[in-house]
């Protein structure tokens, strides 16, 4: 028993601390009585003052600052579990089960032996106390468990001739432990030293019967019976045969199966990319299907697990198809490269036809392929393998839309997507063009024949993630794969995006999200994309699908908080409001009057073209912004965001978005009190009244701003309404009112500096002037 602090071991002053440190030590975290504290000391012949020695025990370990806590009854030892190398040693047993159970015998054997490294000998052995003794006992028993585990899983990666000398050394410091001699048999055996295995049990066999008049266990006696038995014939044994299914009608990919085809013509390695679900594995097995009968040595099938936590070892891989491909365990090396070589020389002479699916890495492949022609070899990945050189790449697309549409056909009849065209174009569209995504779509139509289309678009609609899910197919798992794979600052950025529920992301959005430079936040961008997570559809610019955009979402609201998320949400929305103000300004010559909220400076993303232009290819963008500004209680970006559409909606043609966006804005400034907001909110919808020549509704709205432009004091807004007070009367042919509300728009614009709505006022006062027959200059003048 060792104790450290801080790297320094330190002394322990005798027995009596000893045994209380290594009583409580065997249950970290619960109270040990102080009768078995002087148990533990004395055993049966405690003296006088055995109450006594165990305070005085308990004092001498404070000294040495260990948390040793009073209870009622006796005492409690405070010390985490990772400090204790008992408990280590069971949690790096518990994770190399957990690994072994998952199909990884590897990193099970390097877990058990990281935790048989932990033991210096028997546990507490040097403290001369029989009750402890017997109460360590059951460590040395997990000891010997883990021993053996970590052999069964070295066993099954065929790591027999490391194993013979250990197992020979155990079986003669642990004669009666039958796991023991079962392992060394078998180890013997793989060996190709069978009558040496047999020798082993007939010795074991005569001990047992000498020593204790009993045979072998079930386990050891049906070992023996399988070694004495002949070897099957195997001169007329094909090769492997390991091709899953292939997938029936597969739609719309003929184009890359031709692509994979010639690829294979020409002696190259067919590698298949793209994202989850998107349909590579069906692929590379309808290739593999057409072109099996070619390769009659063997057609060798494996899932690499690139997708999962635990990624298939090149070596295992190799032991696998060599014991496939004929080869005894003895005659299979046990390093790397030497396997490689060894299988590379195998298919030279009988070539394969070799499916590597889900890979994880250049570098996991590498070692799996033949180094001569003659073999097939394809490959699918999520990650694009830049580095396999030699490779023939075909990237898998999204469907196209009626090739979904053929797919969802073929699945479950035409009749039922005959009812309603309509629904069916918007659940395509929804679908994206995954074909795992239309698959699960098929699926629940199927199992729930008594829905419509719409009920099911509704449901999917409201909650994407958790309907497309049938029977094992999830499109929440496949992303979780993606999402798990990327580096902690780009799932960070992904987690912003679904904040910002925006579908289009470009370089300055991310560069705000992300609050990082332009470089940064560009890179972090392009790792998205080719994460399949981001579309690029042109530089700088990227989409996110809405079901990603939810998944996006789900994962921000798991993992962000909601502060974290607004602040995001307003830089965005800072950069946009500035790149508003330039457009405004290169059509009115100065900024915007009512810039109040916060703005954010946009560096390099200066847009090349300004104006309604620049608003009118960026509408549907400003507008989905709204409605996030409105959702975070965002009120100023709203109302200002939406304002700054007027120079667009005056242009005419946008009634609709014109009345959408600002009834959103308009119910976020009402919840938030903003009276500015709400008076321009109101102007712009009265605007919009006027020149629709709705005066009645005009005049209701027009008058409701002004009230509220007066109250604040807002000579810029009251402008705005004269203005449009001008227009209206003299559109009734109130000529006098008229000429008096330009004239006093005129005024106000001049006392804000605004010179385009002045010359505004100013030409609808030489309109109306002329239509009174005034003298124009007499009546300016005068004005």
């Amino acid at each position: 028993m060792r104790v450290f602090c801080d790297e320094r071991q330190l002394e322990l002053p005798g027995r009596r601390a000893s045994v209380v440190l290594g009583s409580l030590l065997l249950t970290p975290g619960q109270v040990v009585l102080t009768e078995q504290l002087i148990q533990a000391m004395y055993a049966e012949d405690p003296p006088t003052t055995a109450r006594n020695q165990v305070q005085r025990g308990v004092s001498e370990l404070r000294r040495l600052g260990l948390d040793i806590r009073n209870e009622s009854t006796g005492y409690v030892l405070r010390v985490d579990r990772d400090c204790v190398d008992a408990y280590v040693f069971d949690d790096l047993c518990a994770r190399a089960r957990t690994a072994v159970r998952s199909g990884n015998p590897g990193e099970g054997a390097r877990a058990y032996r990281a935790a048989l490294a932990l033991w210096r000998g028997p546990v507490l052995s040097e403290l001369d106390s029989p009750v402890l003794m017997a109460s360590a006992g059951r460590w040395e028993e997990r000891r010997i468990i883990a021993l053996e585990e970590r052999i069964d899983a070295e066993l099954e990666l065929g790591l027999y001739q490391a194993l013979a000398p250990e197992l020979a050394g155990l079986v003669r410091d642990y004669p009666l432990c039958e796991k023991f001699q079962e392992q060394y048999i078998r180890v013997l055996h793989h060996m190709g030293r069978t009558a040496a295995a047999l020798k082993v049990y007939e010795s074991f066999r005569a001990y047992l019967a000498e020593t204790f008049g009993s045979d072998p266990c079930i386990e050891l006696r049906t070992l023996r019976q399988t070694l004495l038995a002949p070897a099957p014939a195997t001169a007329t044994t094909p090769g492997p045969r390991q091709l899953p299914p292939a997938t029936p009608g597969l739609t719309g990919r003929g184009d890359e199966v031709g692509q994979v085809r010639r690829a294979l013509d020409q002696n190259r390695i067919a590698l298949i990319t793209g994202p989850g679900g998107i349909g590579k594995t069906t692929v590379a097995v309808e290739v593999a299907h057409q072109i099996k009968d070619e390769y009659p040595n063997g057609q060798l099938f494996i899932d690499l697990g690139g997708a999962s936590d635990w990624p298939a070892e090149p070596g295992d891989v190799l032991a696998r198809f060599l014991r496939e491909l004929g080869l005894s365990d003895p005659e299979i090396p046990d390093e790397l490269d030497r396997r490689s070589a060894c299988f590379r020389s195998i298919v030279a002479e009988r070539p394969v036809l070799l499916v590597l699916d889900n890979a994880a890495s250049s570098a996991q492949v590498r070692p799996l392929l033949p180094g001569t022609p003659g073999s097939a070899v394809i490959v699918t990945s999520r990650p694009p393998l830049a580095e396999l050189d030699g490779a023939s790449r075909t990237p898998l697309a999204p469907l196209t839309r009626e090739d979904s549409r053929r797919l969802l056909t073929e699945a479950i009849g035409a009749a039922q997507l005959a009812d309603d065209p309509a629904t069916v174009d918007r659940l395509l569209k929804l679908m994206g063009g995954s074909p795992l995504a239309l698959r699960i779509l098929a699926a629940r139509l199927t199992a729930k024949p008594h829905w419509s289309l719409s009920h099911l678009l509704s449901r999917i609609k409201e909650n994407p993630l958790d309907e497309l899910r049938s029977d094992g197919l999830h499109m929440r798992a496949i992303l979780d794969v993606t999402y798990r794979s990327l580096p902690p600052e780009a799932r960070r950025l992904f987690r912003l995006i679904g904040s910002l529920r925006l579908s289009d992301v470009c370089d300055w959005t991310a560069t705000a999200l992300a609050d990082a430079t332009e470089a940064s936040a560009g890179d972090l961008l392009e790792t998205l994309a080719d994460g399949y997570l981001l579309r690029a559809v042109e530089p700088a610019r990227f989409q996110c699908h809405d079901i990603i955009l939810a998944y996006a979402r789900e994962r921000a609201d798991a993992e962000e908080s909601q502060d974290q998320q607004r602040a995001a949400v307003e830089r965005v929305m800072g950069t946009l409001l500035t790149q508003t103000d330039a457009a405004y300004a290169s059509i009115h010559g100065r900024q915007p009057p009512y810039a109040s909220a916060a703005r954010r400076p946009i560096g390099s993303h200066v847009p090349a073209q300004l104006g309604r232009e620049w608003l009118a290819a960026n509408l549907c963008t400003i507008n989905q912004a709204i409605r996030c500004c409105a959702e975070y209680g965002l009120a100023e970006h709203c109302w200002e965001l939406a304002i700054s559409l007027l120079p667009l909606f005056e242009s005419g043609g946008y009634n609709d978005e014109w009345l959408g966006g600002h009834e959103v804005a308009l119910e976020a400034v009402h919840r938030s009190g903003d009276q500015r907001g709400q008076a321009m909110l109101w102007y712009s919808l009265g605007h919009r009244a006027t020149l629709r020549g709705a005066h009645e509704e005009a005049m209701t709205l027009l008058k409701r701003a002004q009230a509220l432009f007066e109250r604040i004091e807002d000579l810029h807004g009251q402008g705005l309404i004269a203005l449009d007070l001008g227009l209206i009367a003299y559109r009734g042919e109130e000529l006098r009112r008229a000429r008096d509300a330009y004239a006093r728009a005129m005024k106000l614009f001049r006392r804000t500096a605004d010179a385009v709505h002045q010359a505004r006022a100013l030409h609808g006062l030489v309109t109306v002037l002329e239509a009174l027959g005034n003298t124009l200059a007499s009546d300016v003048r005068a004005i």
